[in-house]
């Protein structure tokens, strides 16, 4: 699966996507990328996400670890599931299945 690539000005304007830690659109990236990964049983970390900061040309890397699949699932579909994100639910339900 290919790593996904955010781009942004600012630090702000990082720091403004996250604030709260309730990002449907991340949320949503992270199940597709749990989903994929809880079907292969030959990997330990994957980066997700490179995050790359213009303003000072810094790429910050979002890694996925198997150790953390099962919490990061769970966090993820609570953020689903308050935004009525039901079809992205039933996807991390899916992948909590085949680990």
């Amino acid at each position: 699966m290919e790593i996904t690539r955010w781009e942004f000005e600012t630090h702000k304007e990082v720091i403004n996507l996250f604030r709260g830690g309730e990002n449907v659109k991340f949320s949503k990236l992270i199940i597709d990328y749990c989903s994929y990964h809880s079907k292969q049983k030959n990997w330990d970390e994957s980066i997700i996400l490179e995050i790359l900061i213009k303003e000072d040309d810094l790429i910050y890397d979002v890694i996925l670890q198997k150790e953390d699949l099962e919490v990061t699932l769970k966090s993820n579909i609570k953020v689903l599931e308050k935004f009525e994100e039901y079809e992205y639910c039933q996807k991390g339900l899916e992948a909590l299945k085949n680990l």
